[in-house]
């Protein structure tokens, strides 16, 4: 579990303070549940190997290309009462903005990704809700800390 990916840490935040900063919300990212990526490497794995012999594949489904503003309003769904402060989009001078093709391995996989985003977010809910992960703030769940405001 990474809590310093987009999803999880809007989800964490939002669960735990009522309250999202949101910075460039009109910039897409791309996602995809770890499930759809275990299940992308099986394909990989049984496939014959002169389909996948030195290929690279991007994993996922287009309709995971999502802006940060359609990411709350996905968490939202799930917590109406939820407060979005809107940041300048220089913020953390993050500027990428990504979208991505997942045709490559539709076509030479026949793989879609299955796991939606509202999907991982009623699952992240409901384990931090649930006490599944514990202490969710611990720096073992992220990779850099958290971002000061």
């Amino acid at each position: 579990m990474r809590f310093d990916l987009i999803v999880n840490q809007f989800v964490l935040q939002a669960v735990t303070t009522g309250k999202l900063a949101v910075y460039q919300d009109s910039y897409r990212r791309f996602f995809v549940h770890v499930r759809d990526v275990a299940r992308a490497m099986l394909s990989v794995l049984n496939a014959p190997i002169e389909k996948v012999r030195n290929q690279v594949f991007n994993v996922g489904s287009e309709c995971l290309n999502t802006t940060k503003q359609e990411l709350v309003l996905l968490i939202r769904k799930d917590l109406p009462g939820l407060k979005v402060e809107h940041l300048d989009s220089a913020f953390c001078n993050d500027l990428r903005s990504i979208h991505v093709s997942f045709k490559k391995i539709r076509t030479v996989l026949h793989f879609d990704a299955c796991v939606t985003l509202d999907e991982g977010i009623a699952e992240l809910l409901w384990a931090v809700r649930e006490g599944i992960i514990r202490h969710p703030a611990n720096d073992r769940y992220r990779n850099h800390p958290p971002i000061e405001m």
